[in-house]
């Protein structure tokens, strides 16, 4: 049994009182003074630090002492200046090129942020970020040193870019990455933005299906065989509102052929190859009916911009932002994400897309995964919903699994359109609704993103007004668990 499920199991079998209703005395303020902070990152080592993206391109570090932390003044990174023309980086076709940044669209920026399992040995960060065309690129850095507070500059020896996938818009960019129970990097990915996903990406499998007239035009850039890394763009927009698995330490090699042998994998180089792998037991993986990408684990997401494992059972629990009637969080077993359709954008929470009342067009499966929904901005008040107003963009967020024994359990989310922490628990696979009622705490400012150690399952918050907060107490990973969270 992997350790970070042991931790959890152990928090279960330790003297318990009942499940309560969280308060405010279960959330601790840890540090204030971040800007636009839109994810938290723990490296899995057990040391007293935890790492605040932002989304204006620079990575704070958080030093934990007792129940606060310092922000340290030096940034760990700033991608606005590292990753410019002075510091390049090698592309994923080899070349060496600057991959650019960009945080001009509201929901482009530095979005996310996760440690190899193996980061103690092997120093690897891997970003998620948007480049200076407006496109979304994964990248890795090696760090010199696991324990230092300030990364390195970027050269093309210790970052390299992975995986680029073009977009349509400036919003639905999605950028969430985590590694998951099985070792592999997930990366959740939005529709390509604008409303109602007029480009039809979400559930487009087959590139040779996908929409490129007008506004859903290809950008010629990703493809410019005199100055662009020499990627698959169109066929990369087939990976757009999709949760995508992929095995970042091995890569693919060159397919062969003269021409090169088609490749099944939608954001490759040209010539097939690619600086990751794919999965063997990927939904898609190889010839498959669909004609999918390779990368695709599940696919009819909106804006997955937030999302998790729950460390206990690796249960998926997904915060799919809606368009403009419902507000809604998934949950599916590990077993059950691979190759599922959430059904965006046929449907949205448990009803047809834009409907308070009507399922006709949503398949049973579409509302089962539903565990929680809400109407944005209160927009089916009076047709069902009297939860009130609890916001327009839903955040999705953990199930607690740490130190605190009254907390096991409970599912803690939020919203960006709204500063209260919510929460909901299950008894007997019914979940408690939202509802105004169902908060925890106001924190202040609207909540962005959540983040969880992998070494105690300690549950942070960020919210717009540059906090992090953290849920119950704060555990110690312990002299077994200080190695690895695997």
């Amino acid at each position: 049994m992997p350790l970070r499920r042991l931790i959890a199991v152990f928090a279960l079998l330790a003297p318990a009182a009942a499940i309560a209703q969280p308060s405010a005395a279960d959330v601790t303020l840890v540090v204030s003074g971040l800007t636009q902070p839109v994810g938290v990152a723990i490296p899995p080592d057990g040391s007293p630090r935890l790492f605040a993206i932002q989304r204006n391109g620079q990575v704070r570090v958080v030093t934990l002492s007792g129940n606060t932390g310092t922000l340290q003044a030096t940034p760990f990174l700033a991608v606005a200046t590292a990753l410019s023309a002075a510091n390049s980086c090698t592309d994923t076709d080899g070349a060496v090129r600057t991959i650019g940044f960009t945080a001009s669209g509201g929901e482009q920026g530095l979005l996310g942020m996760a440690f190899h399992p193996g980061f103690a040995t092997n120093r690897r960060i891997f970003f998620s970020s948007s480049d200076s065309n407006g496109d979304s690129v994964i990248w890795r850095l090696t760090v010199d040193d696991a324990t230092a507070n300030t990364a390195p500059a970027l050269t093309p020896s210790n970052c390299q870019a992975i995986l680029r996938v073009a977009q349509d818009f400036t919003n639905h960019n999605g950028g969430k990455i985590l590694f998951g129970p099985d070792g592999f990097l997930y990366f959740g990915l939005g529709d390509g933005g604008s409303g109602n996903d007029p480009c039809d990406r979400s559930l487009t499998l087959d590139p040779a299906n996908l929409l490129n007239g007008g506004s859903c035009a290809s950008k010629a850039s990703f493809t410019n065989p005199g100055g662009g890394p020499q990627v698959r763009r169109t066929s990369t927009r087939a990976l757009l509102g999709k949760m995508l698995r992929i095995d970042v330490d091995n890569v693919t090699p060159p397919s062969g052929g003269t021409p090169p042998v088609a490749s099944t994998l939608c954001a490759s180089n040209l010539d097939g190859s690619a600086q990751y792998a794919i999965p063997a037991n990927n939904p898609f993986a190889g010839a498959d009916p669909q004609n999918a990408c390779d990368e695709v684990l599940s696919y009819g997401l909106r804006n997955p911009w937030q999302w998790s494992f729950d460390r206990l059972n690796d249960e998926l629990y997904i915060g799919d932002v809606g368009q403009g009637t419902w507000e809604e969080i998934n949950r599916v077993t590990f077993a059950q994400a691979f190759g599922r359709n959430f059904q965006w954008k046929t449907c949205e929470g448990r009803f047809n897309r834009g409907s308070c009342t009507s399922t006709t067009s949503c398949p049973a499966s579409a509302t089962s995964e539903v565990i929680l929904a809400y109407s944005t901005s209160n927009a089916c008040s009076g047709q069902g919903w009297t939860g009130g107003n609890l916001g327009n963009s839903v955040t999705g967020g953990h199930r607690y699994r740490g130190p605190s024994s009254h907390l096991q359990g409970v599912y803690f989310y939020g919203d960006a359109g709204n500063t209260n922490l919510r929460f909901s628990t299950e008894s007997g696979g019914v979940w408690v609704q939202p509802n105004s009622a169902v908060s925890v705490a106001n924190l202040g400012g609207v909540i962005l993103a959540f983040g969880e150690d992998p070494a105690t399952g300690e549950v942070y918050v960020a919210t717009s007004n540059g906090g992090i907060h953290r849920i119950g107490v704060r555990g110690s990973p312990g002299l077994i668990f200080a190695d690895s969270f695997e």
